[in-house]
């Protein structure tokens, strides 16, 4: 385990105000977790969003039945979903300190 040898003393994300004291495999699960994972949910809105289709998304939710919080889910994915993933991808990387 080059981590916990060789590599113990490597600061890769020394220069974040946030990450200064995070050896290697604490950088690599900070970003794994903290950036990539933020953004993954972006693209993954933006996906639903834009290519998809949210009337398409509701067709395929609904199946005959009536989905009383079809408004609701457009609403949310339209309005709220991708602004709030941008505030958890900032605050992570520590622009709200």
């Amino acid at each position: 385990m080059l981590g916990y040898s060789v590599f113990s003393k490597v600061r890769p994300l020394g220069f974040l105000p946030r990450c200064g004291n995070m050896d290697i495999l604490d950088s690599l699960d900070f970003i794994s977790n903290s950036v990539l994972m933020p953004l993954a949910g972006i693209f993954t809105a933006v996906l639903v969003i834009a290519v998809i289709g949210l009337e398409k998304i509701s067709n395929e939710i609904r199946t005959g039945k009536k989905w009383y919080r079809e408004y609701i889910y457009q609403f949310c994915m339209a309005v709220f979903v991708i602004p709030c993933l941008l505030l958890i991808l900032l605050n992570s990387i520590g622009v709200f300190q």
